[in-house]
Formats: C-alpha cells, structure tokens, sequence
C-alpha cells in the first residue's frame, strides 16, 4: 500500500495504491480484503478503480473480493484529500485479507506524508534612476 501525492508542492491530495498478489503454488478463490483508510483522508468520489475483481468503497474502508490464479497481481486505486496541515503526518492504512482457506492476514503500512506547501510568486520591481 502506497499513498503518493499527486501535486508535489501541495500535498493534499493522494492517491492509495493496494497491490494484492498470489504468491502461493495454487490458485485462490473467494479473497476478501478490506483495507481502513486514515481517518485524516476524505474519498474523491468515482476515482475508485481495480484491475480485476469487485472493489467498493465505504465507511472509511475499502472492499475487494475476487479470484487470484498462481502468480496473478490486482491493483486497486483511490484518490484521497486531506485537511491542509502545518505538521508532517503519519498515517496508517490496515489490510485483513481472507482467503477462506488459511488464517486471515492482516498488514499495516505506515506512510509520512509531508506538510502542505505552497510557494507564492515574487515580484520584484526595480525603478529606473
């Protein structure tokens, strides 16, 4: 999970990657995975996409369900706004994925995101003698 500011000099506004892989020697049926996002964040509405199964978005959360074959990766993005801020943060983004097979998994990714910035031109005025 990776939350990456799409404006370098104003960070208020970030897009959340979750990438889920089969890393196991058979295929996995019926995933789940839900993911809590930081409750800083706020979801820019219809930005949620997925490369393969079903994903949803609600509650400060976000869904997926699906298949994965051997070796068969799915990414899921969102785009989240934040409250400009004068201090870094440091968030974090859980995930429990189930495979119904094994025991459920759970992961925290901890990210620090920096202070808003916002640079104002100059103008400098030189008066001719």
């Amino acid at each position: 999970m990776t939350a990456v500011p799409n404006q370098p000099l104003a960070a208020n506004m970030f897009t959340y990657t979750v990438g889920l892989q089969n890393v196991g020697l058979a295929p996995s049926q019926h995933i789940s995975t839900v993911v809590s996002l930081p409750n800083t964040f706020h979801i820019v509405t219809d930005t949620l996409t997925s490369s393969a199964g079903s994903a949803a978005v609600g509650d400060r959360r976000l869904y997926w369900s699906g298949d994965l074959a051997v070796a068969e990766s799915v990414t899921l993005t969102l785009v989240l706004t934040r409250e400009m801020t004068a201090v870094p943060q440091r968030v974090a983004a859980t995930a429990l994925i189930d495979d119904g097979v094994t025991s459920p998994a759970f992961f925290i990714q901890w990210e620090q995101l920096p202070v808003y910035t916002q640079y104002f031109p100059i103008v400098w005025h030189v008066k001719n003698p």
